[in-house]
């Protein structure tokens, strides 16, 4: 009688070990399931890359307009995102002078130019000239005067290093021209800065490639 009662317990709690597994199981892949787009997985691991449209429309006169909103989602958080490669193009009819410019947001109200820094490094060049006189005499047999005239050039090199400022921005100007760049995204929303002058009409399309990596 021990015997069955020991057996019976063995299954009992190995019944209750397989079932905490699948039920563990579970629930791991509902969790996998209800990620989001662009949410990180195991450290880092791109899960994710998304095609935003934030401006396809006819233009007329001189302004400067805000592309606020992305046409698939109503919604410029692109904060899922950590790098984006903007592309822009324009269909000009008549002249025209399209300049676009990406802005970051904390909070889709304050506004600032996203912008970026570079190293440039300058080389000055300078050169001395040293000339030296020598004269000489000899009073045998006759007098002698002889001069030589000798010139030293010294080059110097110095270099000077500065760091520059300089925005992220696409300038066109003829019709179906393209133009792209790759940029982080920093802050919570995006928007484009759309600048334009133009004798007819100009339609600027601006798409965003934003991707988890």
């Amino acid at each position: 009688m021990k015997n069955v009662k020991a057996q019976n317990a063995r299954q009992v709690v190995l019944t209750m070990a397989l079932t905490l597994v699948l039920l563990g199981a579970l629930a791991w892949s509902v969790l996998a399931s209800n990620n989001g787009p662009g949410a990180p997985q195991n450290g880092g691991t791109v899960v994710a890359a998304a095609i935003r449209t934030f401006y396809l429309a006819p233009l007329t006169s001189t302004a400067t307009i805000y592309a606020n909103t992305t046409r698939e989602t109503g919604s410029n958080d692109m904060s899922y995102y950590h790098s984006l490669d903007v592309f822009a193009a324009v269909d000009i009819s008549g002249t025209a002078a399209v300049t676009i410019t990406p802005q970051y947001s904390p909070d889709n109200v304050n506004w600032i130019t996203a912008t970026y820094q570079y190293q440039t490094r300058s080389l000055n060049t300078t050169t001395t000239n040293t000339s030296v006189l020598t004269q000489t005499t000899s009073t045998t047999p006759t007098t002698t005067l002889t001069a030589t005239m000798t010139t030293t050039a010294t080059t110097s090199v110095a270099s000077t290093e500065s760091i520059t400022t300089a925005t992220y921005q696409i300038v066109l100007d003829a019709d179906g021209e393209v133009d792209y760049f790759t940029m982080p995204m920093t802050g919570y929303y995006l928007r484009f800065a759309i600048e334009y002058t133009t004798t007819g009409t100009v339609t600027p399309t601006v798409k965003v490639i934003a991707r988890n990596d």
